[in-house]
């Protein structure tokens, strides 16, 4: 859908994407929701949110995906 979220900084992951076409990108709410990276066709995203939840907790070392890890995301990403 155009012009809609995909998906806020804070949520839950629960999986990733993979962008078939249109325009999307990374974006900051806070300010106008000013997009500061395109995503293009054929690209995935949503990793880039699991590996920074990773690193902020406290077993970062044993990347390990389990239904108790809790990781949220880092981003917004709008259409």
């Amino acid at each position: 859908m155009e012009s809609s979220y995909v998906f806020f900084e804070g949520e839950k992951i629960l999986n990733i994407y993979f962008f078939k076409g249109g325009e999307a990108g990374f974006v900051l709410p806070k300010h106008r929701n000013l997009k500061f990276i395109d995503i293009n066709k054929g690209e995935c995203f949503g990793v880039v949110d699991i590996c920074a939840s990773m690193t902020k907790t406290e077993n970062y070392d044993k990347f390990e995906f389990n239904k108790d890890l809790n990781l949220k995301r880092v981003f917004t990403i709008r259409t």
